[in-house]
């Protein structure tokens, strides 16, 4: 008797489990992994509301607005995009390109002044679009720290080229 009486709410603990995952539902997906940093869904539908919305968007990546609008209608290429400056961050950090204070504080007051405003009207501009001042800094910062690499990449190019261009040119220069 107990053992039939064990048996049954065993099978009734069964039935109310499969019940229960019967109605269970994705709540996140993850679409890729960068290095050791995961992409959800749910991170490329708020790239997109950033895209929409006129959020803060490096040009190196999303060049003008035609750009950004293709990116609006294709799930896949924002995708890439967002690979494209997660692969970008993760190589400034692996190289330690870090972008002082002062440097940042610096092209903030070369985009005042050539916008022909102060800096705080050119803060209060910032913060009537609806971003923190601190957020504008940081998305200057990070988009210093992508130049900054890019740089490094294409001058050590650049030397290489020059130097087999005048070598072959212009025979042993030293």
């Amino acid at each position: 008797m107990k053992t039939k009486f064990s048996s049954n709410i065993f099978l009734v603990l069964i039935c109310l489990l499969f019940t229960q995952l019967s109605f269970a539902e994705i709540i996140e997906r993850v679409v890729a992994i960068i290095n050791d940093e995961i992409v959800t869904l749910t991170d490329v539908d708020k790239y997109a509301d950033k895209l929409k919305t006129g959020g803060l968007t490096d040009d190196l990546l999303i060049p003008n607005e035609a750009t950004k609008q293709e990116l609006m209608k294709d799930k896949k290429r924002l995708l890439q995009t967002m690979i494209d400056e997660k692969i970008i961050d993760s190589e400034v950090k692996r190289q330690k390109l870090e972008v002082p204070i002062e440097r940042v504080e610096q092209e903030v007051r070369s985009i005042a002044k050539r916008n022909d405003i102060s800096r705080d009207d050119l803060k209060r501009a910032v913060e009537e679009k609806g971003i923190r001042f601190s957020q504008y800094q940081d998305f200057i910062k990070t988009g210093l720290e992508r130049h900054s690499l890019i740089d490094r990449a294409i001058l050590s190019k650049i030397k290489i080229m020059l130097d087999s261009y005048f070598t072959s040119a212009y025979g042993k220069l030293y």
